[in-house]
């Protein structure tokens, strides 16, 4: 495998950095008199959406990485490892099933934007570039947790917009073991694709789907939590202890060229 540049350890967090910066900040400030503008906001995610198309996607092909950035060189092939780490879209499905329709009031397009952009960039950033970088160097393990802990400390940014601190960590806490659970499907599925859908179907179905009769069993600050929340943040424990089977069972996958040993030992005799 020849790479146009050769991808380092090192370049991991600045490429993460880079590329989540563009994302959250470059294009809503290039587009800020939108932002504020409630019918037009859906231009911005449009935007968003384009980025990765039309930037991401083209730079990262320039620089021979796309192929490993969006598909995995070794998919796990294990029956029972691929229907515990499809857990939160069974529960997802379900939850369809059987839930109600909220009928956001005009909400709908803008809420289904905002899952699609979130879910194309940050699974590109986090479960493609980063991870395809980190494996450059760093045993699988480490592939699986920096990405997904990085993932969670990114929602610190959410105090920012007025949250809470209790909403807050459970919102820390909930993206890392998201972002495990979607490195388990990248590693079962072969692609960060299945990712992309699961994670467009959380941050759509959740706010556009509701249940009448779930009573509230608790609150995390301000967050009402439910039965259906608890079996959906189970799944996603499921998911996550999933990532972590596999990164320990599946240790090493090589996205760099290995040395042809044989040759080696041939030229130095």
């Amino acid at each position: 495998m020849s790479y146009r540049v050769k991808p380092r350890l090192w370049m991991a967090l600045p490429v993460a950095v880079l590329l989540a910066l563009i994302s959250m900040l470059g294009v809503p400030l290039l587009l800020s008199s939108w932002t504020n503008d409630p019918s037009r906001i859906w231009m911005v995610l449009v935007a968003i959406c384009l980025t990765v198309l039309l930037v991401f996607v083209p730079v990262f092909a320039a620089l021979g990485w796309l192929r490993p950035t969006l598909f995995d060189p070794q998919r796990v092939r294990n029956v029972g490892l691929f229907v515990l780490s499809m857990s939160p879209m069974i529960v997802l499905a379900v939850w369809i099933a059987f839930g109600g329709y909220g009928d956001p009031q005009g909400l709908v397009i803008p809420i289904i934007l905002s899952a699609l952009q979130a879910a194309l960039w940050e699974e590109f950033v986090w479960r493609g570039a980063t991870v395809f970088l980190l494996r450059t160097r760093l045993a699988e393990i480490w592939v699986a947790l920096i990405p997904a802990a990085l993932f969670g400390v990114m929602h610190l940014t959410n105090l920012s917009t007025g949250k809470n601190l209790g909403d807050t960590i459970y919102q820390v806490f909930y993206a890392t073991l998201f972002g495990l659970a979607m490195y388990a499907i990248r590693r079962v599925t072969g692609s960060i694709f299945v990712g992309v859908l699961v994670h467009f179907l959380n941050n759509s179905v959740t706010e556009l789907f509701y249940f009448d009769d779930a009573p509230v069993l608790y609150k995390i600050g301000d967050i009402p939590m439910t039965l259906p929340d608890l079996i959906m943040d189970s799944s996603l424990v499921v998911g996550a202890i999933t990532a972590i089977i596999i990164a320990l069972r599946y240790p090493r996958v090589p996205v760099l060229p290995t040395p042809d040993v044989g040759f080696a030992t041939r030229k130095n005799r």
